[in-house]
């Protein structure tokens, strides 16, 4: 006879009941925390049983927003107000999972502290949650002023009608609407509005876009709040947000599609898991860099090789040495190209300062290979040499070399 063993009961934490620890249960694969933040006209119990299944491997925290459940209220309310307001609460560093408001807020949370979040993940989220002349794919304007003049007048059914809208275009609707409706919401007046306002105002359209951590956004196909449209754009604004759509699924595909919600969280985070380290790499060539080509013989001898096969001058206006470390290639390019403007493109800032030092005629940039900051068709060739092994993304590093190169 198989004797049945609960899984411990979430723990509200005694520092500030703002959060509730779920304690790992099986094997703890991630040193991080995940913490999770939900949206607005719900507190944490709309994560439903995600903290229970995320559990099973790694610690998890649900963070309820000021006025929320038993969340105390704040002074500020505004996105600077409520990022000093996480930053005083959350982990050393953790990897952030928000629904709706709290993925907006978490995305901006992780583009202000880049060394506090090890990995985003956001559900229905958008860069702007009102559509507007530069953002149209959003929410039409005037269905969430009314919302706002909506929520003052009546809060309660303010709250219905936004739970009806939340289950919109989900092939559940029905059972979904019903699921909304029988959760108790413990919400502060004052808090609802302050939150509701702070939702159409933020723009995360910047942090998107300085976003450092990898990312996975999350949006259901049929969702009547974030049009499924804005994947796209969002997308295209950073090479470290991946976007994946979950057919037949509106607002809250994590309450009607949870086996496919969890799998989608579980092989982002594993990913991670096994992901390099660039910054601990480059500090890692930064340290050696004084000694480096003392060390590195095999590698010149390799670089001046593949140098001596390429016919000299052939008309180059640009080129770069991806990886190019000291800089030691760098001068035997240009000595080969000598009308074409060589940039040395490296991970580490010490060794392109001792590159710098060296080289005081070159150019340098500091960036990653998978992701270069260099313009479309910028580039007549790209020399590298013993550095594309520290790239764990083949087909985003191929995608970037054709992006730069020229036809």
């Amino acid at each position: 006879m198989n004797a049945f063993i609960a899984a411990p009961s979430p723990v509200l934490s005694s520092n500030n009941p703002a959060l509730t620890d779920y304690p790992c249960t099986g094997v703890r694969l991630y040193t991080q925390p995940l913490v999770l933040l939900h949206g607005w006209g719900m507190d944490s119990q709309i994560w439903a049983q995600l903290p229970q299944q995320l559990r099973q491997f790694a610690d998890v925290i649900t963070l309820d927003l000021p006025g929320f459940a038993q969340s105390p209220t704040v002074q500020n309310y505004s996105s600077a107000g409520l990022y000093q307001w996480m930053a005083e609460l959350l982990p050393e560093r953790c990897y952030l999972i928000g629904l709706s408001l709290g993925g907006m807020l978490s995305c901006g949370f992780a583009a202000r502290y880049p060394q506090r979040v090890a990995g985003l993940v956001t559900l229905s989220s958008n860069s702007h949650f009102v559509a507007s002349e530069a953002n149209p794919t959003a929410l039409d304007k005037a269905l969430y002023l009314g919302f706002l003049d909506n929520y003052n007048q009546n809060a309660d059914q303010c709250l219905k009608r936004f739970a009806a809208l939340q289950a919109q275009g989900d092939k559940q609707q029905r059972q979904l609407i019903r699921q909304l409706r029988s959760m108790q919401v413990c919400l502060d007046s004052h808090s609802g509005v302050q939150l509701l306002t702070l939702l159409g105002d933020i723009d995360n359209q910047s942090g998107l876009t300085q976003l450092q951590c990898p990312a996975l956004m999350l949006l259901g196909q049929g969702d009547a709040l974030v049009p499924v449209a804005s994947g796209a754009r969002i997308a295209s604004l950073n090479s470290k947000i991946e976007v994946n759509i979950i057919a037949g699924a509106g607002h809250l595909p994590h309450l009607t599609q949870p086996e496919t919600v969890i799998e989608k969280i579980k092989n982002f985070l594993a990913r991670q898991l096994y992901a390099l380290d660039k910054a601990k790499v480059a500090q890692s060539f930064g340290r050696a860099a004084h000694k480096y080509d003392r060390a590195a013989l095999l590698q010149h001898q390799v670089g001046e090789e593949l140098i001596s096969t390429m016919a000299a001058d052939a008309g180059l206006a640009s080129l770069i040495d991806l990886g190019c470390g000291t800089g030691y290639h760098c001068a035997q390019l240009q000595t080969q190209f000598p009308r074409a403007k060589v940039t040395g493109v490296d991970l580490s800032p010490a060794m392109l300062a001792y590159a710098s030092n060296q080289y005081p005629e070159g150019h340098w940039l500091c960036g990653d290979a998978e992701d270069l900051p260099l313009a479309d068709q910028s580039q007549d060739l790209i020399f590298s040499n013993f550095a594309l092994q520290w790239c764990a993304d083949l087909p985003r590093l191929c995608g970037e070399l054709s992006r730069v190169l020229k036809p």
